[in-house]
C-alpha cells in the first residue's frame, strides 16, 4: 500500500476522528482550565496531541500531501464539538458541581499554610468569594452523592457513590485546612477516612480506595502538623507513606517525604529526636 494512502488513513481516522473525539470528550468533562492543570497527566489529550504532532512530522519527512481540503478541515473539529456536547450531557450533575468547585478551589491562592499567617490574612481567605462558592458546590455535590448512595439498588452502585462522598469530604477537608478551620478540616478528613476504610473492607485492595485512605490520613497529618503535634503527625505521614509505596503513588511519596523531612528538621533544631 502506498505511503500516501496510509498517511491519508492516519489523518482521517487517527487524527481527524479519534484525536478530535478524545479532546472533545475531555473538554466536555473537565473544561479548558482543568485540562491545563492536569497537563501531561491527561493521557487522552496527550495521546491526541502526540498523534497530531506525529502527522506533522510524518508529512514533513515523507514530503507527503495533506489529504484534507478546506471542508474536511472544518468537519473534524465539528465532530469534536459534537462529542464535547455529548460528554457534557452525559456528565452527572454532581460531577459538574464537583468539577466547578475543584476548579474554583485549586485556582485560588491561599498563602503557604506552613508559615504562620496573620489573622487578617486568614480572615481574607475565609471570606474569599471563590472559596465560599467552592464550599457551597462541594456540599451540593456531596448531598447528591449521599442521596444516590441511599437509593442504590446494587452494591457496586453504592460503593461508587460512597467513594464519591469520601472524595468530596477529602476536598472539603483541604479547603477548611487552607482556611484555618482546623476542627472542621479534621472532622471531614475523619469522615472520609471512615468511609474509605469501610469501602476497603467491602472491596479490598482497590487502588482508588487505598489512595483515598492514604489521602485522608495525609490530610489529618497536615492538620496536626499545623497544630504543632509533630510526633502524631509524623506517625500519620509514615502510615500514609507506606500505603503510597504499596500502590506506587510516586508524586505523593515525594510530598510526604518532604513533610517528614520538615518535621525532622524541626525536631533537630529543638534538640529532640527525629
Amino acid at each position: 500500500m502506498p505511503q500516501q494512502v496510509v498517511f491519508n488513513l492516519y489523518c482521517y481516522i487517527v487524527v481527524g476522528l479519534i484525536g478530535n473525539a478524545l479532546i472533545g470528550w475531555e473538554l466536555g468533562k473537565k473544561g479548558w482550565i482543568r485540562l491545563g492543570l492536569e497537563g501531561p497527566k491527561n493521557k487522552r489529550v496527550t495521546f491526541a496531541l502526540f498523534c497530531f504532532i506525529g502527522m506533522m512530522v510524518w508529512q514533513s519527512i515523507g514530503k507527503l500531501e495533506f489529504p484534507l481540503n478546506s471542508w474536511e478541515s472544518i468537519s473534524f473539529p465539528m465532530w469534536g464539538l459534537i462529542v464535547f456536547f455529548i460528554s457534557r450531557f452525559l456528565t452527572p450533575k454532581s460531577q459538574r458541581l464537583y468539577n466547578s468547585a475543584k476548579f474554583l478551589h485549586e485556582t485560588t491562592y491561599t498563602e503557604n499554610w506552613h508559615n504562620p499567617r496573620p489573622q487578617k490574612v486568614i480572615e481574607e481567605i475565609r471570606n474569599n468569594n471563590r472559596l465560599k462558592k467552592a464550599e457551597f458546590l462541594y456540599l451540593q455535590a456531596l448531598e447528591i452523592q449521599m442521596r444516590l448512595s441511599r437509593e442504590s439498588e446494587t452494591d457496586a452502585e453504592s460503593i461508587n457513590h460512597e467513594l464519591n462522598v469520601a472524595i468530596d469530604y477529602c476536598q472539603l477537608s483541604l479547603l477548611y485546612r487552607q482556611q484555618q478551620h482546623l476542627d472542621k478540616a479534621a472532622m471531614t478528613a475523619e469522615k472520609a477516612l471512615r468511609i474509605a476504610e469501610s469501602l476497603n473492607n467491602k472491596s479490598s485492595n482497590s487502588h482508588e480506595i487505598l489512595s483515598l485512605i492514604s489521602g485522608a490520613i495525609f490530610r489529618l497529618a497536615e492538620i496536626e502538623h499545623v497544630q504543632g503535634k509533630y510526633e502524631t503527625a509524623k506517625e500519620k505521614y509514615e502510615h500514609s507513606l507506606s500505603i503510597d509505596r504499596e500502590i506506587g503513588k510516586h508524586e505523593d511519596i515525594k510530598l510526604t517525604e518532604s513533610m517528614l523531612n520538615e518535621i525532622k528538621e524541626i525536631n533537630t533544631s529543638k534538640g529532640g529526636k527525629s
